[in-house]
């Protein structure tokens, strides 16, 4: 993220328990634009990969919002319909279809090209969903859940794998690398969960994720975890104050373990795991109390954090510094989206 860039190339929203979505210039921490999200805190938001919408999903709800209509403090597309809270949200690449998760057990495809959304197709886990996330190709949603599960759902077909974490665990959240070869996981008690995906699955009959690593990232719970955008470090939050950065080259060291495919597995007892796991940097500042989302610039040399303190942060990963902070919100910052990457 370089100083010089416009404020139309540099993206950032954050979404507070004081119900509202402030715009904020990243490099001058001005607030542009503050928006009403009524009835509801903000549980997740994302920023079409287009840079038309952002969208903000929250109690039985998703409201898209148009970035660069200024004079609009209305959502211009709402959904209303689902019973209970949506946990995550995020766009196909060509911002031609959404995927949700939500409390209510059910993954949902969404069509929003004619100004209203659609459900196109369902999976139900049976479980209530913390957070799901799109492959970059396309084709996969993994799914997480509060009793440990992670699922892989093939749009293609059926479900291809139900895999079991670890016993009495809640997976918070996921990611998947940019190069679509590892997924992340982080738990309500600290621990950290490395897979790496396997090419070919299908015609090698065998199940898409494979375990590799457990480590214990944080000493309380788990928020989140984002892989910067060249693949090279993967950072975590937590309830400790903490924001923490690692290098992915230290976190997949050990043989991958071969798992049968499609059916459900118990693996608590076969993870490799690393004691004493040192993070390359280690983003706190006095009181910023829990940090539950965050982003990576584009370069991967700065990460943005939204923390319980009602601020949220730029970070130079490099330095450990805090750069920017972002002040304005009346509760705890519990969502943020940013971009910065250029549109051709």
């Amino acid at each position: 993220m370089k100083s010089n860039e416009s404020s139309d190339q540099v993206l950032l929203a954050t979404g507070s328990y004081d119900q509202t979505i402030r715009f904020w210039s990243p490099h001058n921490g001005q607030c542009l634009r503050v928006v009403q999200h009524t009835d509801s805190q903000v549980n997740a938001m994302e920023i079409s990969p287009d840079r038309e919408y952002l969208a903000a999903a929250g109690f039985q709800h998703i409201r898209l919002y148009d970035i660069r209509d200024f004079t609009n403090p209305n959502p211009v597309i709402t959904c209303d319909s689902v019973t209970k809270s949506i946990t995550a949200i995020g766009f196909q690449e060509d911002s031609k279809w959404m995927y949700s998760g939500g409390e209510d057990g059910f993954c949902r495809i969404w069509d929003f090209r004619a100004r209203n959304l659609q459900v196109q197709r369902t999976h139900q886990v049976g479980n209530p969903i913390n957070t799901c996330k799109l492959h970059p190709n396309q084709t996969e949603v993994c799914i997480a859940d509060q009793e440990g599960k992670i699922y892989v759902w093939d749009l293609r077909g059926p479900l291809k794998q139900t895999f079991t974490v670890d016993d009495d665990v809640s997976i918070q959240h996921i990611d998947i690398d940019q190069e679509g070869t590892c997924l992340a996981a982080v738990d309500n008690k600290g621990n950290c969960y490395m897979f790496t995906f396997t090419l070919n699955y299908v015609r090698l009959q065998c199940a898409p994720l494979q375990p590799r690593l457990k480590f214990f990232a944080h000493k309380r719970y788990g928020l989140n975890c984002k892989f910067s955008p060249d693949s090279t470090l993967l950072a975590t939050t937590s309830a400790d104050q903490t924001c923490k950065v690692w290098r992915t080259a230290d976190l997949l060291p050990l043989s991958t373990h071969n798992s049968e495919s499609s059916s459900s597995h118990s693996n608590c007892s076969i993870w490799d795991t690393l004691d004493n796991m040192s993070p390359t940097a280690e983003l706190q500042t006095e009181n910023q109390r829990w940090v539950w989302d965050l982003a990576f610039s584009a370069d991967s040399q700065y990460i943005i954090t939204a923390s319980s303190d009602n601020n949220a942060r730029l970070w130079s990963i490099n330095t450990g510094k805090v750069k920017k902070e972002y002040v304005g919100h009346q509760g705890p910052i519990t969502a943020l989206a940013f971009s910065d990457a250029f549109i051709d």
